[in-house]
């Protein structure tokens, strides 16, 4: 074959002819979309916090293992958001909707006005998660999901007392394979913009999300749950980052 990259035209010819007796064949064509669209900006990032707003930092900046800004900043240990979800890019998902429920929401050190920055602020509040079970009492429910294919993180937090839980993600009702993930969050000793992603099974991996990669679910379940009694570890936080769709192929034979 032969080939020409980066190509930009809407409307192109392509010519061929023989430079020796002998007859070539042209047998194909093949048209390969190789640009990757601008999905800057298309993020949803969630800040869950205490039980009242005003008791912990609220998210007004950039923040996030992928930075982004405009986040919805909610509270208390139960609640909803539809209709009203904010993109990074400004936009409110009219279609999209959130629903938390747990244990009590507090803030975990992140009193107002630290003064920190707005990674600090995200891991400072949230809803304990109790249970040593997976149950309805500690889990995060997302339907409407605009993005065809996005990157899941879950901000955890072990206050400073090395508190360990586990994720799982559901998707119709089924655990998707591979879905839990351990974690021992960091608390309040987390230093702005430090996020590292915690994916091991062992309880000395430390880190501040878990990670589910190139979901496509318009709806799923977030569910977590403790691994000692009485440890008591926060969700603190969610968001969803959009990932380039995959390049469209066309073959003429």
């Amino acid at each position: 074959y032969v080939l020409w990259e980066n190509v930009t035209f809407a409307a192109l010819t392509i010519q061929a002819r023989k430079t020796s007796t002998e007859r070539p064949f042209i047998t194909g064509l093949q048209i390969v979309e190789v640009a990757v669209p601008d999905i800057a900006e298309q993020n949803i990032g969630i800040n869950f916090n205490s039980s009242t707003a005003e008791d912990v930092d609220l998210v007004t900046s950039s923040a996030g293992a992928v930075p982004q800004g405009n986040w919805n900043n909610v509270s208390n240990n139960t609640g909803s958001v539809a209709g009203s979800v904010l993109e990074d890019s400004g936009a409110t998902l009219e279609g999209m909707s959130v629903s938390w429920s747990g244990d009590a929401a507090h803030s975990v050190g992140g009193a107002s006005g630290t003064g920190q920055g707005d990674d600090t602020a995200l891991m400072h509040g949230g809803f304990e998660v109790q249970d040593l079970t997976y149950t309805g009492d500690n889990e995060i429910t997302l339907t409407g999901i605009p993005y065809v294919e996005y990157d899941l993180y879950v901000y955890v937090s072990g206050w400073n007392a090395g508190r360990t839980g586990e994720a799982q993600l559901e998707v119709g009702g089924s655990v998707v394979s591979g879905s839990q993930r351990q974690f021992q969050g960091l608390g309040t000793q987390f230093v702005d913009g430090t996020h590292t992603h915690s994916e091991s099974s062992g309880t000395s991996d430390v880190g501040t999300y878990v990670l589910w990669k190139d979901q496509t679910a318009t709806d799923l379940v977030v569910q977590a749950k403790n691994l000692v009694n009485g440890t008591q570890p926060f969700i603190v936080g969610l968001q969803l980052v959009k990932t380039p769709p995959r390049g469209t192929v066309i073959a003429i034979h």
